[in-house]
């Protein structure tokens, strides 16, 4: 969803909405940067990193704001038969009472995956 070469205010309102609703805010848009090469016309355009991990990078940020230290560092991609990364597994706990119990679950089932 996420145009590698284009300034973030160029992409469409809808497609821009949507992403602002995915990450909660408007962080989808700290993934942009100069682009070193720079335009064709002498402009200094914006330029998106291949893969995935500014997106998880921004992405558990954004947990880590609205879940603290109920957001458990570690995570673990799960790939395909070829090694990509078809998502990553995260785990945040919901009730501050829960985070012990829930926190090792989560560090045995990563640690057997």
């Amino acid at each position: 969803m996420l145009p590698r070469s284009r300034e973030p205010d160029d992409i469409s309102h809808a497609l821009a909405t949507r992403l602002t609703n995915i990450f909660g805010n408007e962080s989808w848009r700290d993934l942009y940067r100069e682009n070193p090469q720079g335009t064709l016309f002498g402009g200094p355009g914006s330029i998106r990193d291949r893969g995935v991990d500014g997106l998880l990078k921004i992405y558990k940020r954004n947990l880590r704001t609205e879940f603290g230290t109920r957001l458990l560092q570690q995570s673990r991609p799960l790939v395909n038969s070829t090694g990509s990364r078809l998502f990553e597994f995260l785990f945040c706990v919901g009730h501050p009472k829960g985070i012990g119990p829930a926190q090792r679950i989560a560090r045995h089932i990563l640690e057997h995956m």
